[in-house]
């Protein structure tokens, strides 16, 4: 084996113990500024995101046509190294874009399920479509940030063998399938973030994305969680294990106060309007053993907690 092939390959196993060791632990945040993991960096794009969060660079990739699973393998561990304070936001620039699209393909606890796309090479020197799989393969709720120039050369190939394509904007746009944002620099090309007017765009852009992540709706509640709340509401009809905590005593100077006369058995109407106001059905209380001959008494104790929760 050459020296090349086996550097290639000790790195490759190097990355393969790095994820084997990391297995599926997770990784909470311990600090408020993020961590980016920047591949292949530019000290422009690293200027911006030094302004927001701690920067991480990743430069140990090849750009040869069969290295792509490889460079993809050493970002995952990169983003396991680098998650020390919890899961990183992958930067992208240029080819580098191309990694972490690869990566988002998968969740995993190192990284969070967002990135930043700076000048992605859509349109090629060569017909080849990897570039598009790329981006139509990343998680479906996943959230990108794609920051171009107007002008980008890679995002127009119109020019290519005479072939009519989309450009600019509408090209990203013709090929993302998940949840995307733009921020288009007017006038520039693939180097998108040459003036301060375009930091600053970008800046802003990611602040955005980092605010409306940390928003995202909680996952709606599993099977398990809608019964154990179904059962938490039929308890209701159970028999009383222990008898109700005795209320606080009066204060000594307060004169003593006379029984409450018994309440009146609910009607038919008001047990029917409890079981609806409790999301219930009669069904829940028939299937339950023993549980008709104390109907009333049961639907009357469900109509105290009901008037007193809704």
């Amino acid at each position: 084996m050459s020296g090349c092939k086996k550097r290639a390959a000790d790195a490759a196993a190097a990355a393969d113990a790095t994820i084997a060791a990391f297995g599926d632990s997770k990784r909470p945040r311990t600090s408020s500024r993020p961590t980016f993991l920047f591949c292949k960096p530019n000290q422009q794009v690293v200027e911006v995101l030094s302004r927001i969060g701690r920067v991480v660079t990743f430069t140990d990739f090849k750009t040869w046509p069969n290295s792509m699973p490889n460079n993809i393998k050493k970002l995952q561990a990169a983003a396991i190294n680098a998650s020390t304070e919890g899961p990183v936001v992958l930067v992208g620039s240029s080819f580098g874009c191309r990694i972490v699209a690869g990566l988002l393909k998968q969740r995993g606890a190192a990284w969070r399920n967002c990135a930043v796309m700076v000048s992605y090479p859509l349109y090629g020197d060569n017909a080849r479509s990897d570039r598009v799989a790329a981006l139509r393969e990343v998680n479906a709720d996943a959230a990108l940030l794609f920051h171009s120039g107007s002008r980008d050369e890679y995002l127009d190939r119109r020019g290519w063998r005479g072939q009519d394509v989309p450009t600019g904007r509408a090209a990203l746009e013709a090929v993302v399938s998940c949840n995307a944002t733009y921020s288009i620099v007017d006038g520039v090309g693939h180097s998108s973030c040459g003036s301060r007017r375009a930091k600053d765009q970008l800046q802003a852009a990611i602040e955005k994305l980092l605010r409306d992540d940390d928003a995202a709706p909680a996952a709606a509640p599993s099977a398990t969680d809608r019964e154990a709340e179904r059962a938490a509401r039929l308890r209701f009809f159970e028999p009383r294990g222990a008898a109700a905590p005795a209320a606080a005593p009066a204060p000594a100077t307060a004169p003593p106060m006379a029984p409450a006369a018994p309440a009146p058995p609910p009607s038919i109407k008001e047990m029917k309007e409890t079981i609806r106001k409790a999301g219930l059905a009669t069904a829940d209380l028939l299937e339950r053993p023993h549980v008709e001959e104390r109907y009333k008494k049961a639907l009357a104790r469900l109509a105290k907690v009901v008037d007193l929760t809704v």
